[in-house]
């Protein structure tokens, strides 16, 4: 079973979609419009997902709470990965110093909650994960302390849905990404070449058909449930599940497209 598009709100999917589309000057160099559309689509499914007062809802159902999970690593995976295809600028040691402090400070304060979380729910694999000092996170070389801010964040993201109650927000890590990619761009970078952005393109590509997989198989049938129960709900995730047409990076001002085969009930 799936969810039928019919009478969906499409300002409302278009206002979605223009409050959390991608940066495209640097997805213009590995998606074609209908590719990085999707990707916004996907955004805009997670933001609804995440909105507070929907959590609840979902959260109780065990198998929501992975596809959701899965879902929002799937876009972290696409948000890391397609701006490394691009060269960096490097920065003065005072600049990479002041970048690598920010970050550090900004990813102990996730550790800590995310810690907090692990403790209360007895999750011990995910404790020892995320336990960590500031002196830690700045030890070693630059790059050492990026790749273990990157875990926090990566583990943090995924258990994005239950952290709400320790003060970890999409906000909290949409920052904590910012600072990442901050300081990466001052870190030393070798260059790229054109067979590592192929191979980039390419694992996009397959997370782009995950998600597929992820909303059409898995949340669309899971959502059927809140049609009449939380219609509030379901028509903010129908209205976000809307692909907004945006050809060449550049909006058209045409209606929003449907998904290629639109879900029937």
């Amino acid at each position: 079973m799936k969810i039928s598009y019919l009478g969906i709100n499409k300002t409302a999917a278009r206002l979605i979609f223009m409050l959390v589309r991608p940066n495209f000057w640097w997805f213009d160099r590995l998606m074609d419009a209908p590719k990085r559309n999707k990707f916004a689509m996907a955004q805009s499914v997670n933001v609804v997902l995440t909105k507070k007062p929907y959590q609840p809802l979902w959260q109780p159902i065990p198998g929501f709470v992975k596809l959701q999970g899965n879902l929002t690593t799937e876009i972290a995976f696409i948000t890391k990965n397609a701006p490394q295809t691009l060269r960096r600028k490097t920065g003065s040691a005072e600049d990479k110093d002041a970048a690598r402090l920010a970050l550090c400070k900004a990813a102990f304060i996730v550790a800590g909650a995310v810690a907090a979380y692990a403790h209360d729910v007895g999750n011990h694999e995910l404790l020892v994960r995320v336990d960590t000092t500031l002196t830690l996170l700045l030890s070693g070389r630059g790059q050492d302390s990026y790749s273990k801010c990157e875990d926090i964040l990566e583990a943090a993201t995924a258990n994005l849905a239950s952290l709400g109650d320790f003060a970890v927000t999409q906000a909290v890590l949409d920052n904590l990404q910012q600072l990442l990619e901050d300081y990466d761009e001052l870190l030393p970078q070798p260059q790229v070449t054109i067979g590592s952005n192929k191979s980039v393109g390419q694992a996009i590509d397959a997370s782009l058909e995950r998600i597929t997989g992820i909303l059409e198989n898995g949340l669309d049938n899971l959502m059927l449930k809140f049609e009449d129960t939380n219609p509030d709900f379901y028509n903010d995730y129908t209205n976000a599940r809307i692909i907004i047409d945006r050809p060449g990076g550049h909006g058209n001002g045409n209606a929003p497209t449907p998904p290629t085969t639109p879900p029937t009930k």
